[in-house]
């Protein structure tokens, strides 16, 4: 195989700048597929892209995630929390560069391409399923954390209960 190499991108400042700049822009995305990469991979990405877009009328930014392949019980979970923690820490950088909070974290649109679950976690779902309202979602306070200067320790955690934990293997 002969890989093509192409200069890095950073893709979250050019959208940060983007949103920033030409708020109206639909050009606002983040894209993960790299197709000279995908064959050469264990497991390509499983969430491909996302695209934020500006409700001027609200002042809200929005978020569509798509996702070829989602594993019903480990992996869309967790893929929707990281995704409205990443709208939320966008949301943030921007109000930083305009220098004022002018936007909250909208709506959050998941699109699937491929949705499972396993048989091997069919036990796992009726008892996340059983669980699943006797816990309360984490809120994040993310005052002072930068995407550009990550440190966890300006992530501070409200009002989570924690569930017990259910264990299940990851299907490659």
């Amino acid at each position: 195989h002969n890989v093509i190499s192409y200069p890095g991108v950073d893709q979250i400042k050019k959208l940060i700048e983007g949103l920033v700049n030409n708020p109206g822009s639909r050009r606002h995305i983040v894209n993960a597929w790299n197709p000279a990469e995908a064959d050469n991979v264990a497991l390509p990405p499983c969430h491909v892209l996302f695209q934020l877009g500006v409700d001027k009328a609200r002042d809200q930014i929005n978020m569509t995630m798509y996702q070829r392949s989602a594993d019903f019980f480990l992996g869309v979970p967790f893929n929707i929390a990281s995704y409205c923690m990443l709208l939320h820490m966008i949301v943030n950088e921007v109000n930083g560069m305009l220098g004022i909070p002018l936007y909250t974290a909208g709506n959050f649109h998941h699109a699937i391409g491929d949705a499972h679950i396993y048989v091997n976690h069919a036990e796992q779902i009726v008892q996340q399923y059983a669980q699943s309202s006797d816990y309360l979602p984490a809120q994040l306070d993310l005052t002072g954390f930068s995407l550009f200067d990550p440190k966890p320790e300006n992530i501070r955690i409200i009002n989570h209960s924690k569930a017990p934990m259910i264990a299940g293997k990851v299907a490659i």
